[in-house]
């Protein structure tokens, strides 16, 4: 087992970890206890009060069946690995909703009026269309990653939309600051995109496209919702 997982390592990391293989050269089915009087320092945050932390490197899905009945709290380098997305897609079932919700009392509470309200997460709607339709178009990676980016952009969105819904066309100086936030917010997240790192090019990803759609949606969105029901109103009188 040391051997197999030994040729895996880069020259650097066999380097940091040599000392625990030449000391544990474990065989099947051994399971490596750490003495406490003697651990290497970089096993340390391993272990609290005589209880470590155990990991289960089978060879087979036969073998991690035995190892499992033996000991029932071994766990797979992919349990760990998947526990924190499962995780943190249970928690934001219920989050996201709840966000939504306090934004739009916040927003209600703010203007008084149900269409002002909504018409504040106009920014939000083109932010999220444009993602869709760039991650059709580019065959994006949708993961539960790219949900926490989305919260992100509602937030932003929402910002740009409160300016947008409140200004108006002789407001220079509100459309310049708008377009100068989006601007440097946009620079700031674009070079996730070039990441190595999956999880950060995939929040890139929803934070570049989103972001753009917001301002898409506060500069020229907003404005022309507010001309059609200005125009319906007038035909109505």
């Amino acid at each position: 087992m040391n051997k197999k997982i030994k040729n895996t390592l880069r020259i650097n990391d066999l380097t940091v970890f040599n000392d625990y293989f030449e000391k544990n050269a474990c065989k099947k089915g051994r399971i490596i206890v750490p003495d406490k009087d003697n651990i290497p320092a970089y096993l340390k945050h391993l272990g609290s009060n005589n209880t470590w932390l155990t990991i289960l490197l089978p060879e087979s899905k036969e073998q991690a069946q035995i190892i499992k009945k033996q000991f029932p709290q071994a766990k797979s380098l992919l349990d760990i690995a998947s526990e924190f997305p499962n995780t943190l897609s249970k928690e934001l079932v219920w989050k996201i909703p709840l966000s939504f919700l306090l934004i739009i009392g916040v927003l209600l509470l703010y203007y008084r009026s149900l269409s002002l309200a909504l018409l504040a997460t106009v920014p939000f709607l083109s932010g999220i269309g444009l993602f869709v339709v760039s991650a059709i178009l580019f065959k994006f990676n949708i993961t539960f990653i790219s949900i926490v980016g989305a919260l992100m952009v509602y937030g932003f969105s929402i910002d740009y939309g409160i300016f947008s819904t409140d200004a108006n066309s002789t407001q220079k100086h509100i459309w310049s600051s708008l377009l100068c936030a989006a601007l440097t917010t946009i620079c700031g997240f674009a070079p996730l995109l070039f990441a190595q790192h999956p999880v950060l090019v995939q929040l890139g990803q929803v934070l570049f496209t989103g972001i753009i759609g917001t301002f898409i949606g506060a500069f020229w969105g907003i404005p022309f919702v507010k001309q059609v029901i200005k125009k319906k109103g007038q035909h109505a009188k």
